[in-house]
């Protein structure tokens, strides 16, 4: 069996992802901050999957995450990083920290794990998208 993990897979791009994978016989790695929404997902959907809690702002944990869910699934494939969050009107250094933490740092250390696990494997895809 082909097997994915999404990383931001709780709602638009990443829920749809993983709708599709699963249609065409995917076993996924779901991820995301919202456990509830990670649950209700892997309900609906008609292959295996499991789920993961993570924020890829806190890099440290995440990458230990998704270690175990690597660990956990062995053998991947594909790992699509979907994490992302943006903002429109706010330009506070709140705002433009967290969306440095998420969409900058959490994607390095996220692809770093990946590239990681492909290597020891003998290759892999890797999908960014931002």
């Amino acid at each position: 069996m082909k097997k994915a993990i999404i990383i931001g897979a709780t709602s638009g791009i990443g829920r749809a992802l993983a709708e599709k994978l699963s249609r065409e016989g995917y076993e996924l790695g779901l991820t995301g901050r919202r456990e509830a929404l990670l649950k209700d997902i892997k309900e609906s959907l008609p292959t295996a999957s499991h789920i993961c809690v993570m924020d890829v702002a806190d890099t440290a944990a995440a990458r230990q995450a998704f270690q175990g869910l690597l660990a956990d699934m062995s053998d991947v494939e594909l790992v699509i990083l979907n994490a992302g969050v943006g903002s429109k009107n706010q330009h506070d250094w709140e705002t433009e920290k967290q969306v440095i933490d998420v969409n900058v740092r959490g994607f390095v250390a996220a692809s770093q794990v990946a590239v990681d696990h492909f290597k020891a494997r003998g290759g892999g895809h890797l999908v960014g998208i931002s």
